[in-house]
């Protein structure tokens, strides 16, 4: 019993849960940027910035630089978030 539960769970929770959470965080992220575009297209370099994080997308193919800035594109990720909902708030 134990070696069916721990082959389903790594091939159900890590296999595809991790890759799954990645595409679709990442997939999110691309969509709130462009949800938020500036009708006037001033701010389109902020828009373009806000999707440097979402190439985290690409660690699930094999792009190494990806997994090398992981650590970085979460934080980069949360401050995003935190000035988008400040940005809302100030509204």
């Amino acid at each position: 019993m134990e070696v069916v539960f721990q082959a389903f769970h790594r091939y159900v929770g890590v296999a595809i849960g991790e890759h799954l959470g990645t595409i679709f965080t990442c997939l999110w992220t691309i969509l709130l940027c462009l949800a938020t575009n500036p009708a006037d297209r001033s701010g389109l370099s902020v828009v373009w910035l806000g999707m440097i994080p979402a190439i985290g997308v690409f660690e699930e193919t094999g792009f190494k630089a990806a997994g090398a800035i992981d650590a970085i594109r979460y934080i980069l990720w949360s401050l995003r978030l935190v000035a988008l909902g400040i940005t809302f708030l100030l509204l």
